[in-house]
């Protein structure tokens, strides 16, 4: 994702604008797509940026989509590479992977980066609200709007050493058959046993266990993930 992104999509963010502002005057209950979303809360055009690194089209590679096509918003922290862009700008950005889809057919949308939760807003949604929502998070803070979501992979990760409180996100969220839990399988980790043992206690829709991955992107130590699913057939398979 560059600055060219943006300025691409200019001349159409204005229509899609004015799109949003008409539909803002109902007023209506959003009450199919997530609790407590009002259209009046969205008056005028979306103020607040999101820092994205890029939007791709692909195949979801784990998780209860995988094998599905998806749109991945990828968003990125304060202090790595990305573009400044509204809510708006990036559905643009979005709509124009999706060309070659049926128009009655809405693709998943999947929030991937680094942890999206901390940027994603009611704003976000509402101008997302339309598409199937997915997120994948490492628990570090909670964030109400993502009961809002249809499916959420908490993956449980060590900051500044300590644990992110991932299983609260499964207690919060209120939606145990929305909910995935993957742990990246480290043998050489000392809590990896600790972990994995919570996630197993921990109601869910699934659970997945992921290899570790090289900075080459390739994946290694599969071999010990896949004996460890066949010990324990509550795991699943996860690659990316």
């Amino acid at each position: 994702m560059s600055k060219q992104l943006e300025q691409a999509y200019l001349g159409t963010l204005q229509q899609e604008m004015e799109h949003a502002r008409r539909c803002e005057k109902c007023n209506c209950k959003l009450s199919e797509h997530g609790p407590g979303l009002l259209c009046s809360e969205f008056v005028g055009p979306p103020r607040k940026h999101y820092k994205i690194n890029e939007v791709i089209y692909s195949i979801q590679g784990g998780g209860l989509c995988t094998g599905k096509a998806a749109i991945f918003i990828k968003f990125s922290a304060e202090h790595d590479p990305g573009v400044l862009l509204e809510a708006q700008t990036i559905r643009v950005a979005v709509e124009q992977q999706t060309k070659i889809f049926d128009p009655r057919v809405k693709p998943i949308i999947a929030c991937t980066g680094t942890d999206p939760n901390l940027q994603i807003d009611s704003e976000f949604f509402y101008v997302f609200r339309d598409y199937f929502l997915t997120m994948e998070t490492n628990g570090i803070e909670w964030n109400d709007v993502m009961r809002a979501f249809h499916l959420l992979t908490v993956c449980p990760k060590r900051v500044e050493g300590w644990w992110t409180d991932w299983r609260s996100y499964v207690v919060r969220s209120h939606m145990n058959q929305g909910i995935v839990i993957k742990v990246v399988y480290d043998p050489d980790n000392p809590d990896i046993d600790a972990l994995m043992r919570m996630a197993l206690e921990t109601p869910c829709a699934a659970r997945y266990l992921q290899p570790l991955e090289n900075k080459d992107g390739k994946t290694r130590n599969v071999k010990d993930v896949v004996q460890e699913i066949m010990r324990d057939p509550r795991w699943c398979l996860s690659l990316i």
